[in-house]
């Protein structure tokens, strides 16, 4: 039986580190394939939120009514939002973390480079990268006692200054928000005890932005590590921005008007909010997950919709520009654009695939 506690963050954000060693990104969904061992009988992840004070001067959330989101802003000051075009830098090489860095070879929609079981990969659409060795990934022996959270959150912030991420980001800084330990479970045949012990830890940082964070599974950095802290993955999102205008929050839609275009989204699709209810509601820089083309970076509410106990329907996630009708909205309807093609032309070609076995 595969058993996941989560705690959810201090921004609620989308982000999930993985558990899965078949699986080749960081925020997959799968169960942990534990060792093998045969007194294993399954695997825990246990979360904990990193108490930042500088993250929570910036966890825009609310419950209704929404103006507390205004509130939130006006009582911080914070009254103009810069505009920013993401760089096409590449924040971190493969000569970081592989001797032999040459000689890529075509992955999907990037390219990979392997050596000696090791992996990294980069992909050209949303400039992410994806590091791997594949014989310390969710593998090697437990321990009951490991050091403390700050020893593994000073380990991951030497790894981003090993991996030169740090120094090279000129728009963004790295908050670390979440700590997730991977813990295998064995029976103790004679007791009937579970014994748990924690094989890897990993680190979540989010990048923000002038103190308003990023939100969405973009924008965000995880840290895998043996016991010693010594690095065992990352998948980085992260990409460095240049300003490129800014808005006044007067200029903004309301968290009301964003929420009304939502219901307008929902109907034209034919999707009763009956049995939903709005679990949270975010504001920031939204950023787009591992595979996805972006070129902008504007401020967007996202909203969480949850069913009702009871009620046969799924989690709902919705976001919507924050951004008035011009020359910004624009630049963002051109990128939606972008994506949208991309998707297509992925269905496209499953559709062939998919032909070829009739």
């Amino acid at each position: 039986m595969y058993k996941k506690v989560l705690f959810s963050s201090l921004l609620g954000l989308l982000f999930l580190l993985p558990a899965c060693n078949k699986c080749e990104g960081l925020n997959t969904k799968c169960a942990p394939t534990p060792p093998p061992d045969p007194t294993i009988e399954n695997s825990v992840e246990t979360t904990s939120v990193l108490q930042q004070p500088a993250l929570q001067k910036t966890a825009f959330t609310y419950d209704l009514p929404a103006q507390e989101l205004y509130k939130n802003f006006y009582q911080q000051e914070k009254k103009v939002f810069p505009l920013y075009r993401l760089k096409n830098d590449d924040l971190i090489t493969a000569n970081k973390v592989l001797k032999n860095s040459g000689n890529p070879k075509k992955f999907k929609d990037g390219w990979q480079v392997e050596e000696n079981g090791r992996v990294f990969r980069y992909n050209e659409n949303s400039h992410s990268v994806f590091y791997k060795d594949r014989q310390k990934f969710h593998k090697g022996i437990g321990a009951k006692e490991i050091p403390g959270d700050d020893f593994y959150l000073e380990k991951a912030q030497n790894i981003l200054a090993d991996l030169g991420l740090s120094e090279k980001l000129t728009a963004a800084e790295l908050t670390p928000y979440k700590i997730r330990h991977y813990k295998n479970v064995s029976l103790d045949e004679a007791s009937g005890d579970n014994e748990e012990t924690t094989y890897q830890v990993a680190i979540a940082f989010n990048s923000v932005l002038d103190g308003i964070p990023t939100i969405g599974s973009g924008g965000k950095i995880a840290i895998h590590m043996d016991l010693e802290g010594n690095l065992v993955s990352f998948e980085s999102t992260i990409r460095d921005a240049e300003e490129i205008g800014t808005i006044s929050i007067e200029e903004l839609i309301s968290p009301e008007e964003a929420l009304e275009k939502i219901k307008e989204r929902f109907k034209e699709r034919e999707i009763s909010l009956d049995g939903l209810y709005l679990e949270r509601a975010e504001f920031g820089y939204l950023r787009l997950g591992r595979n996805s083309i972006q070129n902008y970076l504007m401020p967007h509410y996202f909203f969480v919709f949850m069913p009702e106990e009871g009620v046969m329907d799924k989690k709902r996630v919705e976001w919507v520009s924050a951004m008035p009708e011009g020359k910004w909205q624009e630049m963002l309807d051109e990128d939606a654009a972008l994506e949208a093609a991309r998707k297509n032309a992925k269905k496209e070609i499953a559709a062939k695939e998919i032909s070829k076995l009739d």
